[in-house]
């Protein structure tokens, strides 16, 4: 399939023949089935050129041999994968993505078609390639829809077992595609909400409580949208990355945005979203917000 098949308003997942793989893979068709939508199964590596077989010793005429050896491998992580979403969900409608292409490139443009892009990372300790330009740290920064990361921890409970879809905000008008997408999730999949407002040490008292009461009107607003999601809210100021990590100890899902302008505001909020990607003890969702007037 070409990179563009993608189905629109799909759950995407990469994947390819890992454990934390598997995770994610149950992660993306748990959601795909309770909110029926079509799970589009993804894997893509890079295209191995005849200079990757002379720089392994290889002859010539082995280099067909080795080609083919490789599309099979890959045509089997694809296939597993799919049968193994079809077990856990049987009445989930699947499809295969499969291309030749760096999977940095091809995730992020399948992101442009997906509703939800599903990638898996093992937890080891503070996830410096996550951040720093892993695929998985790639698509966090640059896809076009929500992103979630699920980790694979040895404590972490499968699905959305745990309690609360936590969702961290920062007050301003840019917060509204972080709180929706939460509740909307939380709708689907029967989750209570808890909503952290991230207040931070640098405003003015009157800028605190103007983002207090925008919040509360919003939150307001789609708690009257998706009236069968219960919500809670909890203002935090001063340090937040730690008292963050805190909250999701009991958490199905944290949930924080993504800005795209560098002003203070926007670059501490962007360095809380990290931390809690690289500490986190739940999968993390992370929703891309366009600033005002970009």
């Amino acid at each position: 399939m070409a990179i563009s098949e993608v189905p629109d308003g799909s759950i995407a997942v990469g994947v390819d023949d890992s454990l934390h793989s598997d995770r994610a893979l149950d992660w993306a068709a748990d959601i795909a089935a309770a909110e029926h939508r079509t799970l589009a199964v993804v894997h893509s590596e890079s295209p191995m050129g005849p200079l990757y077989g002379v720089s392994s010793g290889m002859l010539a005429t082995d280099w067909p041999d080795l080609l083919a050896s490789s599309r099979r491998a890959h045509a089997q992580v694809v296939a597993r994968a799919v049968a193994r979403a079809r077990h856990r969900r049987p009445a989930l409608d699947v499809r295969d993505v499969v291309d030749e292409v760096d999977p940095r490139v091809h995730l992020v443009t399948d992101s442009e078609h997906a509703h939800l892009m599903v990638l898996g990372t093992r937890g080891r300790g503070p996830v410096a390639s996550l951040v720093l330009g892993s695929v998985s740290g790639t698509l966090v920064r640059s896809a076009s829809c929500p992103v979630v990361v699920v980790r694979d921890l040895p404590d972490e409970a499968d699905g959305l077992e745990r309690r609360e879809i936590v969702i961290a905000v920062d007050g301003t008008a840019d917060s509204l595609p972080v709180l929706e997408f939460g509740f909307d999730l939380a709708s689907h999949v029967g989750r209570p909400v808890r909503v952290i407002h991230l207040l931070w040490t640098n405003l003015t008292v009157e800028a605190g409580v103007r983002s207090r009461v925008l919040l509360a009107e919003t939150v307001a607003g789609l708690g009257e949208k998706f009236p069968d999601v219960t919500w809670t809210s909890t203002v935090l100021a001063g340090p937040l990355a730690d008292t963050i990590v805190d909250a999701m100890h009991d958490a199905a899902l944290m949930v924080v945005g993504r800005h795209r302008t560098r002003t203070l505001d926007r670059l501490l909020y962007r360095s809380t979203a990290t931390t809690v990607l690289e500490h986190a003890p739940c999968p993390v969702a992370v929703v891309p917000v366009a600033a005002r007037g970009h």
